[in-house]
């Protein structure tokens, strides 16, 4: 198996016009995680003169804890494994 088999193989797919590159991008970024996003976006320098925004605020809606974006982005709390 090569290292990017599964990345090598998409990437053909989108060079023979058999996926549409946009629809592969949109997919992708909505599979990711926000904070992945995030990362990947200041990583690779796509977001110039990033102002660093508030993060929002998520409480469980069982339990009134404090979850964090990717708990958010899940639907659960950890501390009460209540799912949203």
């Amino acid at each position: 198996m090569r290292v990017r088999e599964y990345t090598d193989r998409i990437i053909n797919l989108i060079e023979d016009g058999v996926m549409d590159h946009e629809s592969v991008l949109i997919e992708v970024l909505h599979w990711m995680s926000e904070s992945d996003v995030r990362e990947f976006a200041l990583n690779n320098l796509y977001i110039s003169n990033f102002i660093e925004e508030e993060e929002e605020e998520y409480e469980c809606l069982n339990c009134g804890a404090s979850v964090d974006e990717d708990q958010a982005d899940f639907g659960n709390c950890v501390r009460c494994m209540h799912d949203f």
